[in-house]
This record gives C-alpha cells, sequence and structure tokens, in this order.
C-alpha cells in the first residue's frame, strides 16, 4: 500500500508542476530561470501543503476500508456463534 502511496504522490506532483508551468509561462516545456523558479516554487508548495492532505486522505480511506473489514468480520464471527457453526466460526477468527 506505502509502494501505490508514493506512486500517486509522485503522479500527482508531476502534473502540478506542469499545471504550474503552462499556466504561468504558457508551455510545459519553457526552460531557462523563470521556468527553474516555477519548478522549484510549485514542487515546495507541494510538498509542504498536498502532500500532507494527500497521505492524511489515505490514512482515512484506509481506515474506513479496515472499520468495514472488521465489521464484516464481526458479523460473520456473531452468525457463527449464533447458528452454532464451529467451521465458520474458525475460519472467521483464522482470518481476523
Amino acid at each position: 500500500m506505502d509502494a501505490l502511496k508514493e506512486i500517486l504522490i509522485k503522479l500527482m506532483k508531476d502534473n502540478f508542476v506542469k499545471i504550474a508551468l503552462k499556466k504561468l509561462l504558457g508551455s510545459v516545456a519553457a526552460g531557462g530561470f523563470k521556468a527553474w523558479i516555477v519548478k522549484y516554487i510549485a514542487t515546495e508548495l507541494f510538498e509542504e501543503v498536498a502532500e500532507p492532505v494527500v497521505r492524511f486522505l489515505v490514512r482515512k480511506g484506509q481506515l474506513v476500508y479496515d472499520k468495514r473489514s472488521g465489521n464484516i468480520m464481526i458479523s460473520k464471527v456473531r452468525r457463527a456463534i449464533d447458528e452454532n457453526n464451529d467451521d465458520d466460526y474458525w475460519d472467521a477468527i483464522g482470518s481476523i
């Protein structure tokens, strides 16, 4: 999951820098000192503002997924207890 998160952040950062270059200089392929300044500022801005927000949202999404998965497993355990089904109980407990 961490590798996927890092890939997502890198893609977002690259696109953010490209959009900044396009909006401010009119071309993604612009060069020179102005392009270097825009790239530097866009990269720093993304790393200081957007990256923590993305990491927070990924953690929250992972938390929601884990809670949902846990609730499903708890309901399987309860159903197995109510039905006195030892096999389903041990399968559910084993996957927790």
